[in-house]
């Protein structure tokens, strides 16, 4: 949501990348030797090559859960905007999304090197901001896509509707309940 959002914002289509399922190889470029000069260029595909050929937010999420070894070739592409041999095409952003850590399976603490590369937002929404989603006053909340979809009023939702509002009034009393 985040992403769709700021590429809203900043007039781009986005592409978005799971880094975790990422290789060296697929931001490095694979390497393919040129018959005729003996040369090797490095080929990238995907949404990767897309950031290339035209303008487009490039979402690096799960980055917390990237491998060593991906981050070699991923900094490069990060801060001098290179995919194997081949530059960005000049329109083209990169945003990445993490979890922290501590929250991510198999999490790692992002290095130094990484984090010099990124301007580092920290989110969290206010103990208000989620007792609005969960009692139904917020429109992204449970209970507004409920009723969008017409499944207010049986049974079954009024149910949904009285505990989760419960839950966020217990929120005002047990705000550690939250992640």
């Amino acid at each position: 949501s985040i992403a769709s959002i700021i590429a809203d914002a900043v007039d781009l289509p986005h592409a978005i990348m799971i880094a975790s399922n990422y290789e060296s190889v697929d931001i490095g470029g694979l390497p393919v030797p040129d018959a005729r000069t003996g040369e090797v260029n490095r080929h990238v595909f995907g949404p990767i090559a897309r950031a290339v050929r035209e303008p487009v937010l490039v979402v690096l999420d799960e980055a917390t859960t990237v491998t060593p070894s991906v981050w070699g070739p991923l900094l490069r592409f990060v801060l001098e905007r290179v995919a194997g041999d081949q530059p960005l095409h000049p329109g083209s952003r990169i945003l990445a999304l993490a979890n922290p850590s501590e929250h991510a399976p198999g999490g790692i603490e992002l290095s130094a090197a990484a984090l010099n590369r990124f301007v580092v937002l920290n989110c969290q929404p206010s103990i208000d901001e989620i007792e609005a989603y969960f009692a139904g006053r917020d429109a992204t909340g449970p209970l507004r896509a409920a009723a969008a979809n017409g499944l207010v009023g049986t049974v079954l939702e009024t149910a949904q509707a009285e505990e989760m509002s419960d839950f966020a009034a217990t929120l005002r009393v047990l705000p550690t309940l939250l992640q």
